[in-house]
């Protein structure tokens, strides 16, 4: 068994002690919870753009057909009575599709009251796909639904008709946040073929798009709903009284045990140390592995300690159209020179998991036959001379005569000033002076790095974290070379004419187990080119009121407060 697993077996047995009591008392005992959120979540509509503090909110307030469950992490149903199965058919307009359907519950309502039906499951799928619509994240994976089609006599049942060839089909139409069609077009009046210049289409698509900005009032399905706010501050999460979802059992996505949730912005991590010590706060994240571990030691007795393997990854993505590091040979030699074992112990606490490549080590198809790259400054110089770079003026820094101009080893690593970047940033700088190469180092706000450099790839390496989901991972949008262009979203601008084969033959691929062979030879085909220099999975850092049940999850965010409960007094 390797490091990594031994790792992940460790975390699982201590969360299974800390998460799992037999004294559960799942009534109404649980008045309030305190969280912590470290900035204002902003906008939390998950129909578009939201933030990571918009993430932790939306999860109690808005609801999709269906989710992954927090532990088994497979599909399980939310809104509707079961997960479908998919058949061939054909389209009213004889197309060829993949057909699901789906059948929502009975019970289903929105929080004024209606009922929620497939109507406005179909109704929603028009909202994203109008051209006026700026729910732009879902346009991408709605574009393979082809229709959906919706019963008279029934009016829970619609059909959902999909490209055939796509390996997220069924992923995807049971992946949508409905909204309700009585609120947002009581006339159905909206139609996505009429003209962009259409008052009435405009009036319409202005009002539902605007609705990013609701935090208040918002009429959705999910158990709870903000009670009150103040910006930058707080907001408060009430139970929804007489909820539909508590009548279903085996749905964490409808449980409310706490009636009342209170998350409160707490931006600096001492301060949330201090509020949690004086118990004005019942559930927190730090991100300093020194504070965590100390507290751990210090404040066993008070608080409880969790630390889920999130799916997200720390990783340094080169410029591919780099002079320099457009030679693989170079972008192999500089990932020797990064000890990322000693980052995750002396920068996380041990707290992390070593990541080869571009998926999750959670994923089922993580490839585990590859071998991280190890630190080791003579390899990089032996590579770093094979490609041709000597230090042919003595002054320290290699050089190579490139297109008939002699050019020195220099390069610009770009960070976002956060802690651990900027301490990633020095280590690194400290290793490749070692080897000859001279790395400047260089502070933007995220915003103007997108916008001045990744987008434009003006730039050769930055410090970048990039978060999952549990879904099968698409690697189209982040590698294929239609996606190596300004304003792109393939950052490496990595180009590969065979990798782009395989990102067809995944996308194609619907039955898991066959296109599991094409996610491992992708991986192969990625760490033999080093387009990115990959570092690791940090484990996330909770701590909870000892009196609480916690419960905490791969996925994102990390937790279910909706799930927490009070201990039994022993």
């Amino acid at each position: 068994m390797n490091c990594r697993w031994i790792i992940i077996l460790l975390v699982f047995l201590v969360q299974s002690a800390c998460n799992t009591d037999t004294n559960v008392s799942k009534d109404d005992s649980l008045e309030e919870i305190n969280i912590r959120l470290r900035k204002d979540p902003g906008k939390i509509n998950p129909l578009f753009e939201i933030t990571a503090s918009g993430r932790e909110l939306y999860q109690y307030i808005f609801l999709p057909v269906a989710d992954f469950h927090p532990e088994s992490l497979e599909l399980y149903p939310i809104l509707i009575e079961s997960i479908p199965e998919a058949y061939e058919t054909t389209t009213d307009n004889g197309e060829e599709a993949v057909a699901y359907d789906l059948i929502f519950r009975d019970a289903a309502q929105w929080s004024d009251g209606q009922a929620l039906t497939a109507t406005d499951y179909a109704f929603t799928i028009d909202v994203i796909k109008h051209p006026l619509s700026k729910a732009t994240r879902w346009k991408p994976y709605l574009e393979n639904i082809l229709s959906v089609k919706l019963y008279e006599d029934n009016p829970n049942k619609v059909t959902v008709y999909l490209n055939p060839d796509y390996m997220l089909s069924q992923e995807t139409c049971v992946s949508i946040y409905p909204i309700p069609l009585h609120i947002y077009d009581p006339n159905s009046q909206l139609d996505i073929t009429a003209p962009s210049e259409d008052t009435l289409q405009i009036s319409l698509m202005d009002n539902i798009n605007n609705a990013v900005n609701d935090r208040v009032g918002i009429v959705q399905a999910g158990p709870y709903h903000i009670t009150d706010e103040a910006s930058d501050e707080y907001l408060v999460l009430g139970k929804r009284e007489n909820y539909w979802g508590d009548k279903i059992s085996n749905a964490p996505s409808l449980q409310g045990y706490p009636k009342k949730m209170i998350f409160k912005i707490v931006p600096d991590d001492l301060t949330a140390l201090t509020m949690a010590k004086e118990g004005k706060l019942d559930f927190f994240q730090l991100r300093s592995a020194n504070d965590f571990l100390d507290l751990r030691d210090n404040h066993a007795d008070s608080f409880s300690f969790h630390t889920p393997q999130l799916m997200f990854t720390y990783y340094i993505p080169m410029n591919n159209k780099s002079e320099i590091l457009s030679d693989k040979i170079v972008r192999k030699a500089l990932s020797y020179l990064i000890d990322v074992e000693d980052i995750i112990q002396t920068l996380d606490g041990g707290l992390g998991v070593r990541t080869i490549g571009p998926f999750h080590p959670t994923k089922s198809y993580y490839n585990e036959s590859i071998t991280p790259i190890s630190y080791d400054i003579n390899k990089a110089k032996k590579l770093l001379s094979s490609s041709g770079w000597q230090d042919t003026d003595n002054d320290g820094i290699l050089d190579k005569v490139i297109n008939g101009k002699r050019t020195p080893m220099e390069l610009e690593f770009l960070i976002t000033g956060s802690p651990l970047s900027k301490n990633i940033a020095l280590i690194f700088q400290q290793n490749t002076k070692k080897a000859g190469v001279k790395l400047n180092i260089v502070a933007k706000k995220m915003s103007v790095m997108r916008k001045e450099n990744l987008y434009t790839y003006k730039y050769d390496m930055a410090a970048l974290a990039k978060a999952s989901d549990v879904i099968a991972d698409d690697p189209y949008s982040s590698w294929h070379s239609d996606n190596a262009i300004p304003g792109g979203s393939n950052t490496a601008a990595y180009n590969n004419p065979e990798v782009d084969a395989l990102i067809q033959k995944i996308r194609q691929t619907r039955d898991a187990e066959k296109r599991e062979v094409y996610y491992l030879e992708f991986q192969k085909k990625i760490y033999e080119d080093q387009p990115m220099i990959f570092l690791y999975s940090p484990l996330l850092k909770f701590v909870g009121n000892h009196k609480l049940n916690i419960t905490t999850t791969s996925k994102r965010p990390g937790y279910m407060a909706n799930t927490f409960t009070l201990k039994d007094e022993i």
